[in-house]
């Protein structure tokens, strides 16, 4: 029933950023209590004995994962600028995919070509079955291969301009939560760009 009770005073203390923090030490999980109206974060110590003593305030926390978000953010004229960036380079790339694609294309049709002449050479008695069928696999084999390309460039081609996007303005929503500082907003944009953040007390 305790340990009920605990769980159920930290849920009620809404500790904001809790199960998002690992000790710098022994990389366990960060746990959170209230003492004398203050929020502490300290290290859970379940692989046993840790270096890490100390408890640390929220006020100090909050302190370090704004200089963190300092460091990653990216103001709303430079997130403008990437972005056009990504722009011109996407124009750039789907350029090169289509003349690309346009090659592939014309190799595609050459084998298809290969392979109604095969035929017809076999059809008139020139080539035995087993000559006919080696090179028609053969032949075959090359034009899975360029179906295969032809439809990565369609499909894949772009796909890395995207993320690369929502990254830059992830960027750029660090800056924001600097001008308005928000714990819970903090905790959502650090669990969205990755896990495991260490906390030095």
């Amino acid at each position: 029933m305790a340990k009920r009770g605990k769980v159920h005073e930290l849920h009620k203390n809404n500790f904001a950023f809790l199960g998002l923090l690992k000790c710098a030490s022994c990389g366990c999980s960060i746990t959170a209590e209230k003492q004398k109206g203050h929020n502490y974060y300290r290290c859970t110590r379940k692989k046993g004995l840790c270096q890490e003593k100390h408890y640390l305030r929220e006020e100090a926390l909050t302190e370090q994962i704004t200089s963190y978000l300092q460091k990653v953010s990216l103001s709303s004229q430079d997130a403008e600028k990437v972005l056009a960036a990504l722009d011109s380079e996407q124009d750039k790339a789907r350029e090169d995919a289509q003349s690309e694609v346009s090659v592939l294309k014309e190799q595609l049709s050459r084998v298809e070509a290969k392979l109604q002449k095969l035929l017809d050479i076999y059809l008139a008695g020139a080539l035995s079955t087993e000559e006919y069928a080696a090179k028609k696999q053969s032949l075959l084999s090359e034009k899975v291969s360029l179906s295969e390309k032809i439809t990565d460039f369609e499909t894949k081609g772009l796909s890395w301009l995207e993320p690369a996007r929502e990254f830059v303005k992830s960027l750029n929503q660090a800056a924001n939560l600097l001008s308005s500082p928000n714990p819970s907003a903090m905790t959502t944009f650090l669990k969205n760009i990755g896990s495991n953040h260490i906390v030095n007390s």
